[in-house]
């Protein structure tokens, strides 16, 4: 009966650490880009599809996160960044993603890469 018992805990432990290790592998990655002192951090960002990106304001003025190029906005994201503000988007689809900040000159692009 003992050795039931345990063949029946081992095989539990066994099955709970393959979940947790199937768990651990579908979870995203996720990568941050910072606004300050007007400017972008990092320009180029190059990821893996499903990767999040969190873009985070860390400067005393307002900015956007706004997809496209400056004089053709692409209508994928346009948020506007307050002061100590966050927006996050979830890149699913290879491609370049240029993005820009519409009150400052700065412009930025995400790779997305298999």
């Amino acid at each position: 009966m003992k050795f039931l018992r345990r063949i029946s805990l081992v095989s539990l432990l066994i099955a709970l650490a393959l979940i947790a290790a199937g768990c651990a592998s579908a979870q995203s990655e996720t990568e941050t880009v910072v606004f300050n002192q007007e400017q972008i951090t990092p320009t180029r960002l190059e990821i893996q599809p499903g990767t999040t990106v969190i873009w985070m304001n860390d400067d005393t003025v307002p900015h956007t996160v706004t997809a496209g190029a400056r004089q053709e906005p692409s209508g994928l994201f346009d948020f506007e960044l307050v002061p100590g503000g966050e927006f996050e988007f979830t890149f699913d689809e290879q491609g370049v993603y240029e993005y820009y900040c519409r009150y400052h000159p700065e412009t930025a692009e995400i790779i997305v890469t298999e």
